[in-house]
């Protein structure tokens, strides 16, 4: 392939192998930088998730200190008061079944973010085909779906971006423009993802979204916190991109689902957790379904951490392969229809997955694939 100059040249100005600081990378993306125009500044981070579980989505907003150097044009879908909010915040366009009928006959799209209010999603629920390829759906996920519009188009117009783990388990982030410098660059790199907490007073007086509300009533009276509570029947977590509320108590497990909206844990009100508990005069039938239950539970505790991997090799780097990747007893070789090829399958621990990859890769295995473990039973 055929490489410009300046592309040599600035491949040549740093190490590839090497790993630098934010400080430092971010000096060596601006002088690489060699196009006429101001060429935009990603960020991409590999994630250690599988994205086809829904507890490991990993997606949400966060405002740029210095912008994203765009000029956003924002649409706003609301009616009444909502709209004249809008208005006066500074949004580009603002409508209701107007703007969705240009939309739909026009096919017009000059805009770069539509933000409504939740009682106008059935309307703009219409346009879901041809918005959502175009990622121009509002989401509550995103705050692009609330009622506290004017907040709303602040955030859009000072840089607020979205990040969202792709299939391959990667995020994709713009972070600014060439001409912001390192010092801004590295500001937008560096962001806090949410707002500094520093003790039970910050409830006070904000509004808290549970479904627990006598729990944290009580909560609240024994520490002397005044704060404003609003009981919602499920869906807790997406009340404060929605504008319902400031923060939400509710029951965490692994806290996939609070990373997802964009939240963090900053208090623990009570922890509680499940036990069985068998009492000893137990019939031979009860022990037969608690012998059965306790092997259920086993076997998805033994599969935590774990991941199943499949890849192809030479049959002549199978011994180097076997010491590189032991199995529970000893890797699963079976033959390929191709000459001097075997597959091999083998369960290994999640935390040196990436390490044992390359040493494969490193050796000729090809296609490999890997698998999350549900339950492993002996």
């Amino acid at each position: 392939m055929f490489r410009g100059k300046n592309y040599k040249a600035s491949i040549a100005s740093f190490d590839k192998t090497n790993s630098f600081e934010p400080e430092e990378a971010m000096k060596i993306v601006v002088d690489t930088a060699k196009a006429k125009f101001d060429e935009t500044i990603e960020l991409h981070v590999k994630l250690g998730v599988d994205s086809r579980h829904a507890d490991q989505q990993v997606r949400g907003v966060c405002v740029l200190p210095n912008g994203t150097g765009k000029t956003v044009k924002v649409l706003v879908i609301a009616k009444g008061e909502k709209a004249d909010q809008a208005q006066a915040a500074g949004a580009d366009f603002v409508g209701a079944e107007d703007m969705i009928a240009k939309i739909q006959n026009e096919g017009w799209f000059g805009f770069d973010v539509m933000i409504t209010t939740p009682d106008m999603m059935g309307l703009v629920g219409r346009l879901g085909k041809v918005l959502g390829p175009k990622g121009l759906m509002p989401n509550p996920k995103s705050g692009t779906v609330t009622m506290d519009i004017v907040k709303a188009i602040n955030d859009v117009k000072a840089g607020k971006v979205e990040y969202r783990v792709d299939k391959t388990s990667i995020v994709h982030v713009p972070i600014g423009k060439k001409s912001f410098g390192p010092e801004k660059l590295l500001e937008n790199f560096t962001v806090p993802k949410t707002e500094p907490y520093e003790g039970l007073s910050y409830f006070e007086g904000k509004r808290v979204a549970t479904s627990y509300p006598v729990i944290l009533s009580r909560f609240f009276r024994e520490k002397g916190i005044a704060a404003e509570i609003h009981e919602i029947a499920g869906s807790v977590e997406i009340a404060p991109s929605v504008g319902m509320a400031d923060a939400i108590f509710d029951i965490v497990s692994s806290g996939g689902t609070l990373v997802t909206n964009g939240l963090k844990e900053v208090e623990q009100v009570l922890f509680s957790e499940a036990v069985l508990i068998g009492g000893r005069a137990l019939s031979d039938d009860k022990r037969q379904i608690l012998s059965q239950l306790l092997f259920r539970i086993e076997a998805v505790e033994r599969s935590r951490g774990l991941k199943y991997v499949l890849m192809n090799l030479p049959h002549a780097k199978i011994p180097e392969a076997v010491r590189i990747l032991p199995g529970m007893k000893s890797p699963t070789i079976l033959p390929l229809a191709q000459e001097g090829w075997s597959s091999m399958h083998v369960v290994i621990n999640e935390r040196e997955l990436w390490s044992k990859i390359e040493q494969l890769k490193a050796i000729g295995a090809e296609d490999i694939l890997v698998l999350s473990l549900e339950k492993m039973i002996r």
